[in-house]
């Protein structure tokens, strides 16, 4: 019987791929080896990050490790996406039935499918199949509890973030300068603000928030630090 995979679905760039790569190749090495990765390769949509990205497939290829490559099918990208943000999200977003086709054709059972943060909406994908699936956040800790309290944010404050006086109230952090507001979620008209809001929504969990980010925090302060590969 085939060993359960491991179905990654990162965003192209390097800095999302090859931290979530490396992430679960530590922890395919710390199981002995019990599962496999297969990795969901979207076209990417420029000719330079598509070079980038088959560089890094045949470089893991030869790592002699259980990794494995699925192509998906092409998709038309988005032709009235405003921000960059925005486009990332919906282009992902309109590979969802491939995905889905990807899991269901598996050869063996499916563990777990990680998904990059700006595939977070394709946790319905994995739920209605009955499969397992988690967001791989390859920003900082600081940034994850941000996304985790905006949509609390989107609907308790009226005015811009980055207009907020004394500060933005974040669960888990010090009060967040204006100025230090992530540039996508300064403008409410934008689609990029609307689109982190979506994404924050689908990271919640439901849990204790406040409670949860400061451990976590206050844990990677303790805890070792293992280096998953580039961060930008």
């Amino acid at each position: 019987m085939a060993a359960p995979a491991l179905v990654l679905l990162p965003e192209w760039g390097s800095g999302h791929l090859m931290s979530m790569l490396e992430s679960c190749k530590r922890v395919l090495l710390s199981s002995g080896k019990a599962f496999s990765i297969t990795l969901l390769v979207m076209r990417p949509p420029t000719a330079e990050a598509t070079s980038e990205v088959e560089a890094h497939a045949r470089r893991e290829a030869a790592s002699g490790l259980d990794i494995r490559f699925h192509r998906l099918p092409a998709v038309e990208p988005p032709a009235d996406a405003v921000g960059v943000e925005e486009f990332i999200a919906r282009y992902i977003g309109l590979h969802a039935p491939h995905v889905r086709d990807a899991l269901a054709g598996m050869a063996g059972p499916v563990a777990a499918l990680v998904l990059d943060m700006f595939a977070a909406p394709l946790v319905d994908v994995a739920r209605d199949l009955g499969v397992p699936s988690y967001v791989f956040m390859s920003s900082t800790g600081a940034m994850l509890a941000f996304m985790l309290h905006l949509p609390v944010l989107h609907e308790a404050v009226a005015a811009e973030l980055d207009e907020v006086e004394g500060g933005v109230e974040v669960p888990g952090l010090p009060p967040l300068p204006p100025a230090s507001v992530p540039c996508p979620v300064v403008d409410k008209k934008s689609p990029n603000y609307t689109w982190f809001v979506r994404l924050g929504d689908c990271f919640f969990l439901g849990f204790n928030l406040r409670e949860c980010v400061r451990g976590l925090i206050s844990a990677s302060k303790t805890s070792p630090k293992l280096s998953a590969g580039p961060q930008c």
